[in-house]
């Protein structure tokens, strides 16, 4: 009788809730930062939102989780059960689809319960760089020996080719780098492995032979120079911080009217204290990002910024050092898909769409691959 009132129970939450969700209610769960619950719906809470939409801008510029939490702990922004954010907490925020409108219950996802705080642009390209950090970690671990992990992509299946180590009869070690999925199943994938030295090296080889094309290095300027200016005017915390301000100015003009036509009671005083004290905290945010004013690029300081890299790297004692090699696969490498013979270097860029569908992303990866090839790592005829 218990297990049958057990299963009869889940079954009615389960129904309960596909119906709360139905009608654009929030089911019983409690709102993340950027939300409150009126009437058992979400409502965005501006004074939150704002945290919100920094957070996700700070973190597609470059600043990273650990950075924010000790923003939030420093500003004295809690969590809605009074405790400072942790790393985690940040991190699962940043992947939160509530903030674009999706909600997802018993496997079906509603756009109809939660407003969206974040834009899908941004929100994409947080979780591409979210995505992008997570081999940081074994990358770190094999700074000195793999320093194309999280970055070499197998061309046949599409998944990465990570570092490996063997010991011949005589005791030489041999390092490699083989495809993720072929190490799981050797019928997976038809790719073979790679010695990490001529990879590493022709990589490196073709990226110093690129910045000595004048016309090459004027491309990707004109492009960095279009990408950074273009988001300056695209998006910014300013911008945001000024729209709320300019509203919550709105609502404190539609009370004053109010009191001027006779309306003053208990109500309309608290709302306007609150309001009052929400645009003097939101005009020294305002003031803080004034004195951060960005200024645009200039094409030929970008220019001059990569031609000074090449000429300090092959001024270098060791030229081809582990070191000078990582610095500009850190710098400019995205990923470089490798078929077994040829190689594709994809130059980092902050305006590339995310692929969610790991199927999806094979074949756009196996027909990229088909479109252009760069380099051969066996030292064979190569094509640029």
């Amino acid at each position: 009788m218990a297990e049958y009132y057990s299963a009869e129970l889940a079954q009615k939450v389960k129904r309960g809730m596909r119906e709360s969700c139905l009608k654009g209610n929030a089911a019983g769960v409690k709102p993340i930062l950027g939300y409150t619950l009126i009437d058992k719906k979400y409502k965005i809470d501006e004074s939150e939102a704002i945290i919100v939409r920094k957070m996700f801008l700070d973190y597609k510029k470059g600043t990273t989780i650990k950075e924010i939490v000790d923003w939030l702990k420093s500003s004295g922004i809690r969590t809605h059960r009074g405790n400072y954010f942790t790393f985690g907490r940040v991190a699962d925020l940043l992947r939160n689809q509530k903030y674009i409108g999706k909600c997802q219950y018993d496997g079906k996802i509603y756009d109809n319960i939660v407003p969206s705080i974040i834009d899908e642009k941004l929100f994409y390209q947080v979780q591409e760089k979210l995505q992008a950090n997570k081999h940081k970690a074994a990358r770190t671990k094999a700074t000195e020996k793999f320093i194309l992990s999280g970055k070499l992509v197998c061309a046949k299946c599409g998944e990465l080719m990570t570092g490996e180590s063997g010991t011949s009869k005589t005791g030489e070690v041999h390092l490699y780098y083989k495809c993720s999925r072929k190490k799981k199943c050797a019928t997976h994938c038809s790719s073979h492995a790679v010695k990490k030295a001529d990879i590493e090296n022709s990589v490196y080889k073709a990226i110093i032979k690129a910045l000595d094309d004048d016309a090459f290095i004027s491309e990707v300027a004109a492009q960095a120079v279009e990408i950074h200016n273009g988001e300056i005017k695209e998006s910014s915390v300013l911008k945001i911080l000024k729209q709320q301000k300019a509203e919550i100015e709105r609502k404190l003009n539609n009370i004053t009217e109010a009191i001027c036509n006779g309306i003053f009671n208990n109500q309309t005083q608290s709302k306007m204290v609150e309001l009052s004290n929400l645009s003097n905290e939101l005009q020294k945010q305002i003031a803080e990002e004034e004195s951060r004013v960005i200024e645009p690029l200039q094409k030929q300081k970008v220019v001059t910024f990569l031609k000074s890299i090449t000429k300090i790297i092959k001024s270098a004692n060791k030229m081809e050092s582990l070191e000078n090699k990582k610095i500009l696969f850190d710098l400019f490498i995205k990923e470089v898909i490798f078929d077994g013979k040829y190689f594709l270097i994809v130059m980092k860029t902050t305006d590339e769409p995310i692929i969610s569908e790991n199927e999806e992303k094979k074949e756009t990866t196996r027909k990229k691959f088909e479109l252009l090839r760069f380099g051969d790592p066996a030292g064979n005829r190569t094509r640029d």
